[in-house]
């Protein structure tokens, strides 16, 4: 008598389920982010509010806060604030200060946590005048630096230079030592010879 045998033939395909946990982590972590980057971005919490501007004399306290109330004032992809505490760029307003100032000689932005800005300038000291080839003349400042126009008549009280280049904003006439020295020498006659010097010639220059 034959047996008979019968085999069962089991699948081992199982359907897979659908991953709802790491879904609902990735949703989860997401919507985190986007809070976080809208507390960061889109809300007072880290804007600029405290602004102090020290070191200057002769420069306007409002001209200098209009500049960083114009750069702060405006949007990155007309979306984001950029008075953000850490959207500021330090470099930019450096740089935008000295351009739209040549009066001054330097020029230091911190910022320090969560909302403060200290900007802190230090002004040209003004040495003479100095009148090129053209007849533009300029201030000049102790480093031999054009800083501004000067005024059509000075006085002989204020040292006038004379050079043979052309002149403008912002270059270098002169070194520190030859300022210097002219300085002294304007000075001396006017003190202690009781003669003023109209104006110095300087060849080279």
């Amino acid at each position: 008598m034959s047996r008979q045998y019968i085999i069962k033939r089991t699948s081992h395909f199982h359907r897979r389920k659908f991953p709802w946990r790491g879904v609902l982590w990735c949703a989860l972590a997401l919507t985190m982010l986007g809070s976080a980057a809208y507390m960061l971005f889109f809300t007072n919490l880290f804007a600029v509010s405290r602004i102090a501007i020290e070191g200057n004399k002769k420069t306007e306290t409002a001209d200098i806060r209009a500049v960083l109330d114009e750069y702060m004032g405006s949007k990155i992809f007309t979306r984001i604030p950029r008075n953000n505490f850490f959207l500021v760029s330090v470099r930019e307003l450096h740089e935008r200060l000295m351009a739209r100032f040549p009066e001054l000689a330097a020029v230091s932005v911190q910022k320090k946590f969560p909302n403060h800005l200290a900007v802190r300038v230090g002004e040209r000291q003004f040495a003479g005048i100095w009148c090129g080839s053209t007849p533009a003349c300029f201030l000049m400042d102790t480093a031999g630096v054009l800083y501004g126009e000067a005024p059509s008549s000075s006085g002989v009280l204020v040292m006038l230079l004379r050079g043979t280049g052309v002149g403008s904003m912002g270059g270098t006439v002169a070194s520190v030592p030859v300022v210097a020295n002219l300085a002294h020498m304007h000075a001396m006659l006017r003190t202690q010879f009781n003669l003023a010097a109209a104006e110095f010639y300087l060849a080279n220059i």
